[in-house]
């Protein structure tokens, strides 16, 4: 009640305000509010589609500088008919794994490696798993003898890998490899039919031999 003074505070509010007696300090009642991220449902919409936008731009970007890095990775790597693979076998027969996959009619993964490469690791993994349903041959580029890169073989448990020993990188040289992890997927006609390089999934090395398998290419 307004009569009540001297036994606390009495207030009265004035447009929207709370107003103090005489002397008192004026308070906004807003303070009290969390201010809303828009004030109308269509400010809201806009501002929602407005942040869409962006992320898709973002998003964008990112896709096309990914494409421009790969693009810019793979200049000179070899395509069209694949240069021959040979030299010092630290693992497995490659030559054998790629006779019987002419013969069957599939392609082959050609894997470029390095023991010193931290993407490579983490691409192993999905290379192994491919590898365990699809004719694989591996090269281990600059990553010593035949006897070193077989105790790293076997060391990583990849022991039962196709694998050429590329110690001056002559082999990855022959087909252009300038960085690794780097991928080639060959059909069975003995022409490249896929080319990658950096970080891939093992969904993305399906694809590609998949694909390859019918005949399909980049």
């Amino acid at each position: 009640m307004s009569g009540r003074r001297g036994h606390g505070r009495a207030e009265r509010v004035v447009g929207g305000r709370f107003a103090a007696p005489a002397g008192g300090a004026v308070r906004s009642r807003h303070r009290l509010r969390t201010r809303p991220a828009c004030g109308q449902p269509r400010q809201c919409g806009r501002a929602l589609v407005g942040h869409l936008l962006r992320l898709a731009g973002w998003t964008t970007a990112a896709a096309l500088a990914v494409v421009a890095v790969q693009a810019w990775q793979l200049r000179g790597a070899a395509e069209g008919p694949a240069p021959p693979l040979s030299g010092p076998v630290a693992a497995g027969d490659p030559a054998g794994v790629v006779r019987r996959a002419v013969a069957e009619g599939r392609p082959v993964l050609v894997y470029f490696w390095a023991s010193w490469c931290r993407i490579c690791r983490l691409s192993e993994g999905a290379v192994a798993a491919v590898g365990r349903d699809w004719p694989l041959v591996t090269v281990a580029m600059q990553s010593g003898d035949r006897e070193a890169v077989a105790a790293w073989l076997r060391e990583r448990g990849h022991a039962g890998w196709a694998t050429f020993a590329d110690p001056r990188g002559e082999l990855a040289a022959r087909w252009g490899v300038r960085g690794v992890p780097a991928y080639f997927v060959v059909g069975p006609d003995g022409r490249i039919r896929h080319r990658a390089v950096g970080y891939t999934t093992g969904t993305g090395l399906r694809l590609r031999l998949w694909l390859a398998s019918r005949g399909a290419s980049d």
